[in-house]
């Protein structure tokens, strides 16, 4: 598939600094016109899968080409995409779990035969595994385990169970502060993707 000028005007944009990030959505709203983002699949999910793949694939070619030539580090994830300056965002200062993500990232949307052999009843399947794999590499999984909540509770479930936890751990109760801090910062956190 020719992406020279899907990566052309992605270039410009955050070579010229029109933002200081966009996220996937705005990106593809911005760039909406192109053929190669354009598809007449009967299937909602799949032309959605195949137009987030093709923008995917293109972002991390030139996340690799920026960093061979020292323009700056392509920061990718749905929310914020950015480019940073290498001294800011350089891979070496990355958390481990992130740069595995990252690499795992760049090889599935390296290899054409993913966007190729989806089908239909596959996106559904492919979108589970994504979130799974995303709980165990943003910390949620482990903001879920400092409560004892299971990766599906819901907000309500999570919430009951922070409680739980609040009242026991309380320190005006004679509970340890550190675990009602812990127990705190987890329910935040979870809070917050929940917005």
């Amino acid at each position: 598939m020719e992406t020279a000028a899907l990566r052309r005007d992605l270039s410009e944009l955050f070579l010229n600094a029109e933002a200081s990030s966009y996220s996937e959505y705005e990106l593809l709203s911005l760039l909406s016109g192109h053929d190669v983002l354009s598809f007449s699949d009967d299937n909602p999910e799949l032309q959605l899968f195949r137009r987030h793949f093709v923008l995917m694939n293109t972002l991390y070619d030139l996340q690799q080409q920026w960093l061979e030539d020292n323009v700056g580090y392509l920061t990718i994830s749905p929310l914020a995409i950015a480019l940073k300056p290498l001294g800011q965002a350089e891979t070496c200062n990355l958390p481990s779990a992130n740069m595995d993500a990252d690499r795992l990232l760049r090889e599935y949307y390296g290899d054409w035969r993913h966007f190729e052999d989806m089908k239909p009843g596959n996106v559904r399947e492919l979108l589970q595994g994504f979130w799974e794999m995303y709980a165990s590499y943003d910390g949620r999984a482990d903001f879920l385990n400092v409560l004892g909540v299971s990766n599906d509770a819901s907000m309500d479930e999570i919430k009951r169970r922070y409680q739980e936890l609040v009242a026991t751990h309380h320190p005006d109760k004679g509970g340890d502060v550190e675990r009602f801090r812990e127990v705190r910062e987890a329910y935040e956190a979870l809070s917050k993707f929940k917005e």
